[in-house]
């Protein structure tokens, strides 16, 4: 399977939940792309150039969101390793999801009938990894019910969290066997 792991924070907590994940889906055989969106030199958000081109038949101005926008379309497994902050995603990967998630990637509008169809349709699980912050569950909604929009509603998701004071190699032995079992 194609798995793309997305990093989106530089927090030693989360570096270390994405390298058990990124390990174990090597070692069972998977192709692991991952983004890491620190080290990458993402920048999330939109700039002028960005925000005009969304509108366009090109709507990937950023060559980095254009490469990550590719490994998507290629997917079979989406893995998200992130810290909650203020209880939603980080900003971070928020802007990923706005920059990368465009029209002709996340989804399409049918010219016949008008209607917005899903463009992720080859993505066939998805795997959210959290460090909360213990306010609220908005990262898994975002990530469970809007990513998940753009995948359909068939697509498997898996959440995986690790709570405040909750112990963190017990986290690492359940990510390890959600790779597994991809």
């Amino acid at each position: 399977m194609k798995v793309v792991l997305v990093q989106s924070v530089d927090d030693p907590v989360v570096s270390d939940l994405a390298i058990v994940a990124y390990k174990a889906a090597i070692d069972h055989g998977h192709d692991v792309i991952a983004c890491d969106l620190i080290s990458d030199g993402f920048v999330p958000w939109m700039s002028s150039e960005d925000r005009r081109a969304y509108e366009t038949d090109q709507p990937l101005n950023d060559p980095l969101a254009a490469k990550y926008a590719a490994a998507v379309s290629d997917a079979d497994v989406i893995v998200f390793v992130d810290r909650a902050q203020i209880s939603t995603v980080s900003p971070q990967l928020k802007g990923w999801l706005e920059k990368v998630l465009v029209p002709g990637v996340a989804f399409v509008l049918d010219e016949r009938t008008h209607r917005v169809k899903r463009g992720l349709t080859d993505v066939k699980r998805i795997v959210g990894v959290n460090v909360s912050d213990g306010l609220g569950r908005n990262s898994r909604n975002t990530i469970m019910r809007a990513f998940r929009m753009c995948t359909g509603w068939q697509t498997k998701a898996t959440w995986i969290e690790l709570a405040p004071g909750a112990d963190q190699a017990k986290t690492m032995a359940r990510i390890e066997r959600r790779m597994a079992s991809l």
